[in-house]
């Protein structure tokens, strides 16, 4: 083997630019999604698939080196372009066939994915045996683990493309689903950070946080068994058990999380956006446990998959990647604290605003308001997550500028420069301090929440439309007192039997009359044939039908009722 060591400091095309490019193209699959049919599939995959699979596979070989050490030569730089090229082939041959139903194109493409990610593990295990005793090896062990488990989700994934009738293709969803983003994606996430959360938060890991991780392993493993074979066999509980047990693992592995957070609280957009996405997996799970208890069959759960498919892809997924990369990138281009700070600076512009539009957009979507406050939500949740493609491309270049004007200066201007050189701060403090520029702003915080508020504010929401304009069934009656010149409709004093048919003379009657109940839909084509035959000004006779009932006549709006009777006392008014 090359003693050439892969060198991690720099740019790389295939480490830094696929992930921009999916969540891209993400964004313009989702401006043009009415206009093909398997938009929702493709929105999703491009994010989980194409951007959140290839970061895994590149950042757990990058923390796996750190942590273990790894000799420099270990594995040349070529080698792994390679391998993240064919999961790139077939990552776009997945997408293109599934969309067009070209099963044969899916499954190469499947197989390609699989292959690279096997590949990738058998790395990792070389990379576990050869390295020395020491901490945090579980991590390594939990990203092999996420590796062996995504061809399982692949396999489920070309069944589903081949396409099952009910009730497999329900079944067969949720198992797919869950493999990936509980096992590929969720175990790949809680290795990471329990080392990582601390270092982006610059504070001390919890004494319990190796201990945390090899205790939760176990019990993930045994929940996300349950998980993929409950649907397999028909068993919507043993699923949700699954669910349950996972959620416990995942709570156990976010106490040293927590208490780091405790210690120095997330202030900047790594930080946030990341705590964000933490918070919305055990949400996932409580609402995927209670959708496989509440559901009746798996084709019904299949048709409402879209709220856990919102929570675990946007709310999951995507912020703990937006929030990682906007940490790790400007790290490892290098150039020293100066540079660090100008990169860090860009990719956390905007950063509070970003996560609490997106946040707080993203909880009102998932509850039930009406389709136009939805459509509003969604975009301001899809605008606030979109702008991480520019300021991750401006970040990089931002990083890559200072870092060539800081090379190309004399050397003696360097040594002199202090922190401008790559030379690191001389006390702990200053290192720690060093490459946090910026801390959560509070004008962002007021205007993420005005943003988010404007919809209801305009008139959007359902509680203040609803208010202003209450359902015709629903309107009250109101009296009203004859004004003069106008007529007032009474109640004969002699009692009518029960069922009395009668008809009465109106004459002019007026454009305005006192709003009441609506007519019962079945009425609804007499009354049109009387608005033909009934204008104002023209005398006509009304059936007014039953005793009990009131006259149905035609007036400014129509179902405007005139009510007659000393009792309700209604007229035109």
């Amino acid at each position: 083997m090359s003693t050439r060591g892969m060198s991690t400091r720099g740019t790389w095309f295939m480490r830094d630019r696929p992930v921009a490019i999916w969540l891209f193209v993400a964004v313009v699959v989702s401006l043009i999604h009415p206009f093909f049919a398997s938009s929702r599939w493709l929105m999703v995959h491009l994010v989980v698939l194409g951007a959140v699979t290839h970061s895994a596979m590149v950042w757990s070989v990058h923390f796996t080196d750190a942590l273990l050490k790894t000799r420099a030569g270990f594995e040349e730089r070529r080698w792994q372009t390679i391998r993240l090229s064919v999961f790139q082939v077939g990552a776009i041959l997945v997408f293109i066939g599934v969309p067009l139903a070209i099963w044969p194109l899916t499954l190469v493409g499947a197989s390609l994915i699989s292959i690279a990610v096997v590949w990738h593990a058998v790395m990792l295990v070389r990379r576990l045996r050869v390295a020395l005793p020491g901490r945090f090896r579980i991590t390594v062990r939990y990203y092999i683990v996420a590796a062996l488990l995504l061809p399982v989700g692949a396999t489920f994934g070309v069944l589903l493309a081949r396409g099952l009738a009910e009730p497999w293709n329900g079944r067969l969803l949720v198992s797919h689903t869950m493999v990936n983003l509980l096992g590929w994606i969720g175990l790949t996430i809680l290795g990471t950070l329990v080392t990582l959360w601390p270092t982006m938060l610059r504070t001390r890991m919890a004494p319990s946080a190796e201990s945390a991780s090899k205790q939760a392993l176990p019990v993930l493993l045994v929940g996300l068994t349950l998980v993929v074979v409950g649907p397999l066999v028909g068993l919507a509980l043993v699923a949700a058990a699954g669910v349950l047990i996972y959620l416990g693992g995942t709570l156990w592995v976010y106490r040293p999380i927590i208490t780091s957070a405790r210690g120095r609280p997330p202030a900047t957009f790594p930080t946030l956006s990341a705590g964000a996405g933490l918070v919305w997996l055990p949400i996932g799970l409580i609402v995927m446990a209670w959708s496989l208890v509440s559901r009746g069959s798996w084709a019904s759960l299949a048709d409402n998959y879209g709220i856990l498919t919102a929570i675990f892809v946007v709310g999951f997924a995507l912020q703990v990647l937006l929030g990682a990369l906007s940490y790790l990138l400007p790290i490892v281009i290098g150039g020293g604290p100066s540079v660090l700070r100008v990169g860090m600076g860009e990719l956390e512009r905007w950063g509070t605003a970003r996560v609490v539009v997106a946040n707080f957009g993203l909880a009102l979507c998932l509850l039930p308001v009406p389709s136009l406050v939805r459509v509003v939500l969604s975009t301001l949740t899809l605008v606030a997550l979109g702008l991480a493609v520019p300021i991750l491309l401006r970040g990089i270049y931002a990083s890559v500028k200072a870092k060539r004007s800081l090379e190309d200066r004399p050397a003696g201007t360097q040594a002199g420069a202090g922190a401008v050189s790559g030379a690191a701060p001389t006390s702990p403090g200053e290192r720690r301090a060093a490459p946090l520029t910026r801390s959560w702003s509070r004008p962002e915080l007021i205007a993420g929440v005005a943003i988010i508020a404007l919809p209801p504010r305009r008139g959007l929401g359902p509680g203040r439309r609803q208010a202003r304009h209450p359902p015709r069934e629903h309107r009250p009656l109101r009296r009203a007192r004859p004004r003069p010149g106008q007529r007032r409709l009474e109640r004969s004093p002699q009692p009518r039997p029960e069922g009395h048919h009668r008809r009465r003379r109106h004459q002019h009657l007026p454009r305005r009359l006192v709003l009441g109940r609506r007519p019962p839909a079945a009425g609804d084509g007499l009354r049109r044939q009387r608005d033909r035959e009934f204008q104002p000004g023209r005398p006509r006779r009304c059936d007014a039908g039953d005793a009990r009932d009131g006259c149905w006549c035609h007036g400014s709006q129509p179902g405007h009722r005139l009510h007659e009777g000393v009792g309700p006392g209604v007229h035109p008014g």
